[in-house]
């Protein structure tokens, strides 16, 4: 459990697909799982996910807790791109499965809609 605030910012998504997409473009994405990242005492979720349309969306199946295996070279190149990129020394990321992520994305719509209402 985290108990860190997201600082008012969206969810980022790092989409795995062939296919280039442009910012904020708005795509149907199957939902394989989530990375937290800690930046300035602030939580930031990134979602993993595959374009729907993209053929490699047929070959990929959830991150479940119990499959992660056959996601290690997936979650281990985020990971190194999230250490060497994003990350402070020492920050370590976990890969958050499917069914955390879709809560998470959840509650960030939640927070969305309040704010927005």
């Amino acid at each position: 459990e985290f108990r860190l605030t997201g600082g008012g910012r969206p969810v980022g998504v790092i989409e795995l697909g062939s296919r280039e997409h442009l910012r904020g473009e708005v795509t149907r994405v199957r939902v394989l799982g989530a990375f937290p990242v800690v930046v300035d005492k602030s939580l930031h979720w990134n979602v993993v996910a595959v374009d729907m349309d993209d053929p490699l969306s047929q070959e990929l199946k959830a991150m479940q807790d119990g499959a992660l295996e056959e996601w290690a070279p997936v979650e281990e190149a985020i990971g190194r791109w999230f250490r060497d990129v994003v990350a402070k020394p020492g920050e370590v990321f976990d890969l958050l499965p499917q069914a955390g992520a879709l809560r998470v994305i959840k509650a960030a719509h939640g927070a969305w809609n309040r704010v927005a209402a």
